[in-house]
């Protein structure tokens, strides 16, 4: 039977609190997990195997590879030297000698993001024959002048060539950075998640989450609070705003927070994957407030407004990426302008009408919990690895 080996740096929980993996995303974690369950789900083999490393913390030691099975998938994660320099190698080549012991010749891969790491494995697998795809989740950003922004530029255009089997595109604004065809947009799968959200309770609880930087959403996040707490006080009472994720504007919010927002907000920062879970099950609102107008808005999708809502979160979000292709208004509140006087203005309609709310939360849960169900995207994705997908270009 043909396998299918999604490469990549998922975690789960245990092995990252046995390797001290800090700067993980748990998103991506939870997207590629769920992806393999829904293809094995329709009788595809599919595993994950992960580069299993963080950042390097030079504490010199050794990880040898090893295979876990989260959520019924396997995982083999590639052996990780946490030692300065050598370490990157040794990943590389582990990454390359698990590929070459467990994968057939007519075996698919399917590469996460175009990495450094993964290029031998890439070469080596594509002169044995192997069919490999990419996974193209973050764009090149134009505008990145840096030497890691040429790099990046250089990377993706080495996966361009050398991938044979077409590309996943995270959302359909991605197409024009790659000219592998046939193509697929894949926003992941949506385990229809049992909730039960009482909109009627005080206070109902808000969660922004993930990367915290400016481009984000971080700044309109403060701007908003403070609007809020100037002109709206009374309404802020009616929430409890939770905050999670790291980045640069990371502390600048805990600091914020602590000194100006006490008891409206809480700053969780990095949290494990259970923990997110847990906060997901409490909360009422998730806002996903990426910046429209910047690069990393276009070239990337937040893939969290898909567990969200798989949640029965109420997405209240900016139109950024295909965000709208998946939501209407019947289904979230899609911000006119990414303001602080617009995202104030919805969450003071919010605090009155919390049943109105409630009932597009639960209609944008339906609704998406059928468009990306485990049988759908699993049964479209493990067509397009086998190379019967029609194209979508």
């Amino acid at each position: 039977m043909q396998r299918y080996f999604y490469i990549s740096n998922a975690f789960d929980e245990g092995v990252k609190r046995h390797r001290s993996i800090t700067g993980d995303s748990p998103a991506a974690s939870g997207k590629i997990i769920s992806i393999c369950r829904s293809v094995r789900e329709q009788g595809g083999k599919a595993t994950v195997v992960s580069l299993g490393r963080g950042r390097q913390g030079g504490s010199w030691k050794w990880h040898p590879a090893v295979i876990r099975r989260p959520e019924g998938v396997p995982i083999i994660y590639a052996a990780y030297f946490d030692a300065p320099l050598v370490t990157h190698i040794v990943s590389a080549f582990s990454m390359l000698m698990v590929l070459l012991r467990v994968a057939r010749r007519n075996s698919v891969l399917i590469f996460y993001n175009y990495l450094a790491y993964y290029v031998p494995t890439l070469i080596v697998s594509r002169l044995l024959g192997r069919r490999c795809i990419l996974d193209l989740e973050d764009g090149f950003r134009s505008d990145d002048r840096t030497w890691k922004g040429r790099l990046n530029l250089f990377l993706l255009t080495t996966y361009n060539i050398f991938c044979n089997g077409g590309a996943m595109l995270a959302s359909s604004t991605l197409i024009d950075q790659t000219r592998l065809r046939p193509t697929i947009v894949c926003y992941g799968a949506a385990t229809d998640v049992p909730c039960c959200k009482n909109w009627h309770e005080s206070p109902l609880q808000v969660l922004f989450g993930g990367a915290l930087f400016k481009d984000t959403g971080a700044e309109l996040f403060l701007d908003t609070l403070n609007l809020l707490v100037t002109e709206h006080r009374d309404v802020l009472c009616k929430f409890k705003i939770v905050v999670t994720g790291a980045g640069d504007m990371a502390e600048k919010i805990k600091e914020t927070v602590l000194a100006k927002y006490h008891g409206f907000v809480e700053f969780r920062g990095a949290v494990s994957r259970k923990e997110y879970m847990e906060i997901l099950h409490e909360s009422h609102i998730g806002m996903c407030l990426k910046m429209p107008d910047m690069s990393m808005g276009m070239t990337t999708f937040p893939s969290k407004v898909v567990e969200m809502a798989a949640f029965g979160l109420l997405v209240v979000s900016t139109k950024v990426s295909d965000v709208p292709f998946l939501f209407s208004d019947r289904t979230s509140v899609l911000l006119k302008n990414a303001s602080p006087e617009d995202l104030a203005s919805v969450l003071v309609d919010i605090a009155k009408l919390p049943e109105k709310y409630g009932d597009i939360a639960f209609q944008g849960h339906k609704e998406l919990t059928e468009l990306l169900s485990n049988q759908r995207v699993g049964a479209a994705l493990l067509a397009f690895w086998k190379g019967q997908a029609p194209l979508q270009n």
